[in-house]
């Protein structure tokens, strides 16, 4: 199969054709994966706001928060670390930074 290296990821397309994504890439690159195998595949839009995002979720990095809401990653840290304080997030820090999750609803 060519695997080199972990992680990765194996996209093919119905003729057997293979796209292959290494490691811990952006989004885009697996957006571009996708669309190499399958140029007429369409992007489905979802909801992008905190809420909906932590009930799909149950825990989320500033770095995936940014990645799906959309925002800059500096932003991100602050809406979640806002959120925190106000008791609506729980933060949990790690070796490898933080990562947050839905302590109580935040209407």
């Amino acid at each position: 199969m060519g695997v080199e290296r972990f992680s990765f990821y194996v996209f093919v397309d119905s003729t057997g054709e293979k796209e292959f994504v290494y490691g811990s890439k952006p989004y885009s690159a697996f957006e571009n994966a996708v669309n190499k195998i399958d140029p007429t595949a369409v992007k489905k839009e979802y909801d992008k706001s905190l809420e909906a995002l932590f009930a799909k979720f149950s825990t989320l990095t500033a770095k995936e928060f940014s990645e799906l809401s959309g925002i800059s990653r500096e932003e991100s840290e602050q809406v979640l670390d806002e959120l925190s304080a106000k008791g609506n997030l729980q933060k949990f820090t790690t070796k490898n930074g933080a990562i947050w999750s839905l302590t109580k609803s935040m209407e």
